[in-house]
C-alpha cells in the first residue's frame, strides 16, 4: 500500500456520518449554527436576573429613603408624604409598628399602584409567553421564587423580620400568579415601625418577551434563508452526483449500447471536474473494450488462416500417395504449426501488456550499456547475409532512463530485427542515441527500399505488417511494432518510421523511438542495508543498529504512536531520480520481529521516500554541532544519533523528522 493510498483513505473515511445521505448532513451543520443563534435565549435568561438583582437592590435604597423620610416628618404629615412618596415610586407602601400590626397602607388611603393580574382573566397570548416563561426557566434550571401572597401581619413577611431585628434593609422577590416578578423591601423607622415596599415588575418581564419575540422572528427568518440555501447547495450537488451515479451503474451494468455520461460542461467546481473524469473513464473503458473485441476478431481472423491450411495440408496426406508431395505437404504442416505457435506466443504477450506495463516498477536504466550489450550479443550469433551494425554512442555518459529493462530491450530487438529483415546483402544498420532535452532518441537505419508513406502509421497496429518480396510468408505475427509502440508510449516516449535521403538517390528508412529520462551521474542505483525502517507522515526513517541493539523494539514503539512498518531488519533503498526511496524485501515484507512472541505480521508500505537515518547508540552527544550526513545510493541523507533505550526515544525521532521536513 502506498503512502498516497493511505492518505486517500483517511481523507475519504466518514467515521460517524459515512451512512447519512449528504442532504441532511449539509442541513445538519447549518441547523447548527442556527442552535447556537438559539442559545439567545438563554441569555435574555441572564439578562432578566441581572436586571432583576438591579431592581431588587434599587428597591432596598428606596425603602432606606422612605424610612429615613418617615423618621424625619410629624406623625400628623405621616400619611400624605406616604401617599406621595407610594406616587413617585409606583410602590405600595404599608407601615407596621413595633409589634407587627400594620398601621398605614396606601392602599387603605386610596391609592391602588400595584394590582396583581390573574391567569383566569388573560388571554391566550399571555398564556402562550407564560409557558415559554416556564419552558425556559426550566431548561436554563432557573431559581423558582415563592409564590406571592398577603399576609395577616407584618411579622409573617421576612424582610418586616429582618428588618425588626436590626439596622439593615432586606428585600426579597417574589412570584406574582401572572409569573410577573413582585419585589419586596423593608427598612426599620426608628421610633416608628417598619416601613415596606411592594412593586410588581411588569416591565421586565415586558421587555425580555419583546426581546425574546425579535429574536425568535430573526431566527426563523435567518432559520428559513439557512433552510432554503441548505436545500439549494444540497440540489447543486447531490442531484449531480445522483445523475453521475446513475450513469455509472448502466455502465457498470451494460445495459446499453453508448451510455452517455453526463459531463456537466457548466461546472467548473468539483462535481464538473468528476463528471467529466467520469465521462472520460467510460469513454476510455469503451474504448478498451472495443479494442478487445477488435483484438479477439483480429486473432480470430489471423488464427484461422494457419489452421485452413493444416487442415487442408492434413487431409490432402490421405489422399496423396506420392512420397514427394507428402514431403512437401508435412513442411507445410510445419511452418503452419511454428507459424501457429509464434502468433499464439505474441498474442499472448500483446494481450498481458497492458496489464503488465500499469504494475511495471521503472528504475533507471544505462541504455548505453544495454544498445552495446544486445549489438555484441547479435554479433556473436552472426548477422544473417554479411549485414553490419555500426553503433554511435559518443553521447553514452548521459543515457541514463527510467524505464523497464526487458521492455526496452524487446523495443531494440524489434526495430533491429525489422531492420535487418529490410536491409539488402551487406547492408549498414547504424544505431545511434541522441538526448533531446529530457527525452533519449535511439535512431535505427537501414539501406533498404523504405516503407510508403501512407503505411507508415499502419505498420504499428497489430496483425499488420510489410515485408520484403523475397522473404518468405508467414514469418512474421505483425504484432512486433504493435507491440514496441505499447511499450514506448507506457515509457511517455513515441515510436516513427521515416525515409531519410542521403546524396544522389541514396534511401534510407530511419527507425527511431524516445524514452523520458534525464541524465544522472553515473552512482550505484540501489543498497541493501541492515537496518529497520517505518514509515512516519509518509516519509521512511531508517533504524540503524548492531543485532540487538533494539532496532525493532523502537520501530514497535513507534508503530504504537501511528507510525507504519516498512521494513524490519533488512531494507532495500533504490534511488530515483533524486529521491530514495525504501522498500522490505518481498520474504520478510509485512513481518517484524517481537522478543517473547515471536515473528508477526503487521500492516506495512513500500516504496517510500527516506526522510532521515536514526543510528542507535549509548553514547550521544548533548549539543550535536553539525548534523550528520550520510550518502547511500548517490542521495544524501541527515542522520541523529539517540539512544533507543531511554523512554522519549519515539518523540525525539518525530521531532528530528518534523524539523528535518519543515
Amino acid at each position: 500500500m502506498t503512502p498516497a493510498t493511505m492518505n486517500d483513505d483517511n481523507e475519504l473515511s466518514l467515521r460517524w456520518s459515512g451512512r447519512v445521505s449528504l442532504t441532511p448532513r449539509i442541513l445538519a451543520v447549518n441547523i447548527f449554527a442556527l442552535a447556537l443563534l438559539a442559545g439567545g435565549f438563554f441569555y435574555l435568561d441572564s439578562y432578566r436576573s441581572r436586571i432583576l438583582d438591579s431592581r431588587l437592590a434599587q428597591a432596598g435604597r428606596e425603602a432606606r429613603l422612605i424610612a429615613e423620610a418617615l423618621r424625619s416628618v410629624e406623625p400628623e404629615s405621616r400619611d400624605a408624604l406616604m401617599l406621595r412618596l407610594s406616587k413617585d415610586t409606583g410602590a405600595r407602601l404599608r407601615l407596621y409598628d413595633q409589634t407587627g400590626k400594620l398601621s398605614v397602607d396606601t392602599r387603605a388611603l386610596g391609592l391602588r399602584n400595584m394590582v396583581l393580574r390573574y391567569p383566569d382573566k388573560q388571554g391566550r397570548g399571555k398564556a402562550a409567553a407564560r409557558f415559554l416563561d416556564a419552558m425556559i426557566d426550566t431548561v436554563v434550571g432557573a431559581p423558582r421564587p415563592p409564590l406571592y401572597r398577603e399576609r395577616a401581619d407584618g411579622f409573617s413577611w421576612p424582610d418586616v423580620r429582618a428588618a425588626s431585628s436590626g439596622n439593615v434593609v432586606s428585600a426579597t422577590v417574589w412570584r406574582a400568579p401572572d409569573r410577573t416578578p413582585v419585589l419586596t423591601a423593608a427598612a426599620l423607622v426608628a421610633g416608628h415601625g417598619i416601613v415596606m415596599t411592594t412593586a410588581n415588575a411588569t416591565d421586565i418581564t415586558q421587555t425580555v418577551r419583546v426581546e425574546r419575540f425579535r429574536l425568535s422572528v430573526v431566527l426563523l427568518i435567518v432559520s428559513l434563508v439557512s433552510i432554503l440555501l441548505s436545500l439549494f447547495l444540497a440540489r447543486t450537488i447531490v442531484r449531480p452526483l445522483r445523475r453521475l451515479a446513475r450513469a455509472a451503474v448502466r455502465v457498470r451494468l451494460g445495459r446499453a449500447r453508448e451510455v452517455v455520461v453526463p459531463r456537466l460542461p457548466s461546472r467548473r467546481d468539483e462535481i464538473g471536474m468528476l463528471a467529466r473524469a467520469l465521462s472520460d473513464m467510460s469513454l476510455g473503458l469503451r474504448a478498451r473494450i472495443d479494442a478487445t473485441e477488435a483484438f479477439a476478431a483480429d486473432v480470430t481472423h489471423e488464427m484461422k488462416n494457419p489452421l485452413a491450411s493444416l487442415r487442408s495440408a492434413v487431409e490432402s496426406l490421405s489422399l496423396v500417395k506420392d512420397s514427394t508431395l507428402q514431403a512437401q505437404l508435412l513442411a507445410i504442416v510445419r511452418d503452419d504449426v511454428h507459424r501457429l505457435d509464434r502468433l499464439i506466443t505474441d498474442i499472448s504477450e500483446a494481450s498481458r501488456l497492458d496489464g503488465q506495463l500499469s504494475r511495471a516498477k521503472f528504475e533507471q536504466l544505462n541504455m548505453d550499456a544495454m544498445i552495446a550489450g544486445l549489438l555484441a550479443q547479435r554479433q556473436a550469433r552472426g548477422v544473417e547475409r554479411g549485414i553490419r551494425l555500426r553503433y554511435d554512442h559518443s553521447d553514452g555518459d548521459r543515457m541514463i532512463v527510467m524505464g523497464e529493462g526487458a521492455r526496452l530491450e524487446r523495443v531494440f530487438e524489434n526495430l533491429l530485427d525489422n531492420a535487418v529483415s529490410f536491409s539488402p546483402d551487406g547492408g549498414v544498420i547504424s544505431i545511434a542515441a541522441v538526448r533531446e532535452n529530457d527525452l533519449l532518441r535511439i535512431t535505427v537505419e537501414d539501406e533498404g527500399p523504405g516503407v510508403p508513406e501512407d503505411a507508415r502509421e499502419q505498420v504499428f497496429n497489430r496483425f499488420q505488417s510489410l515485408r520484403p518480396a523475397s522473404e518468405e510468408f508467414g514469418k512474421h505475427s505483425g504484432l512486433g511494432l504493435a507491440i514496441a509502440r505499447t511499450i514506448v508510449e507506457a515509457h511517455q516516449g513515441d515510436i516513427t518510421i521515416e525515409i531519410a535521403r542521403g546524396s544522389g538517390q541514396r534511401r534510407a528508412v530511419r527507425r527511431s523511438f524516445a524514452a523520458g529520462g534525464s541524465p544522472v551521474t553515473d552512482v550505484p542505483l540501489q543498497e541493501v542495508l541492515h537496518v529497520s525502517t517505518v514509515a512516519i507522515r509518509g516519509h521512511a526513517v531508517l533504524i540503524e543498529g548492531q543485532s540487538g541493539s533494539g532496532k525493532s523494539d523502537l520501530a514497535l514503539r513507534l508503530i504504537d504512536r501511528g507510525a507504519i512498518l516498512v521494513s524490519d531488519d533488512y531494507t532495500i533503498l533504490t534511488r530515483q531520480g533524486a529521491a530514495l526511496v525504501a522498500r522490505a524485501p518481498d520474504t520478510i515484507a509485512g513481518k517484524i520481529e517481537v522478543r517473547g512472541l515471536g515473528i508477526l505480521t503487521v500492516p506495512f508500505m513500500a516504496d517510500i521516500p527516506v526522510g532521515m537515518i536514526v543510528r542507535l547508540t549509548d553514547r550521544i552527544e548533548r549539543m550535536p554541532m553539525a548534523p550528520s550526513v550520510r550518502s547511500i545510493a548517490g542521495c544524501e541523507i541527515h542522520e541523529i544519533a539517540i539512544d533507543p533505550h531511554h523512554p522519549s526515544a519515539p518523540i525525539k525521532v518525530e521531532l528530528a523528522l518534523a524539523q528535518e521536513l519543515f
